[in-house]
């Protein structure tokens, strides 16, 4: 009877931790532009779609390039710069890309490239 106890405890503890996740990535799922002059530095997101099976497709501008991006997308936290969107690219042998996320009251991101300290902010479309 003990060890069936722990088992459910194991299962529901892992399917809770699992639920949780979950959420943590719902909130940025849908479709995001940048907002008309709120672009700083020589990085912005100029729109992106976070899709609910974790995939993601994007466009991007350094230093006035403008880039098209895919791949699956997550979310994890860093002690120094807190919640941080991930982009993995559907290429192989590139790195995956960081970038601190930020939601504000009126559901706009404040998206930030920590290595340039540029901030973009994205609004829902």
């Amino acid at each position: 009877m003990a060890n069936r106890s722990v088992r459910c405890l194991v299962v529901g503890g892992a399917l809770g931790v699992t639920l949780l996740g979950g959420c943590q990535h719902a909130r940025y799922v849908g479709t995001w532009s940048s907002a008309p002059g709120s672009a700083t530095g020589e990085f912005e997101i100029g729109g992106m779609t976070l899709a609910g099976d974790m995939s993601y497709t994007a466009f991007a501008s350094y230093s006035g390039r403008d880039r098209g991006f895919s791949g699956e997308w997550s979310v994890e936290r860093s002690d120094e710069w807190g919640e941080m969107l991930v982009f993995a690219s559907a290429k192989p042998g590139v790195a995956p890309v960081k970038y601190r996320v930020m939601k504000r009251p009126d559901g706009s991101l404040v998206v930030t490239d920590p290595k340039t300290n540029s901030k973009t902010v994205l609004v829902r479309q």
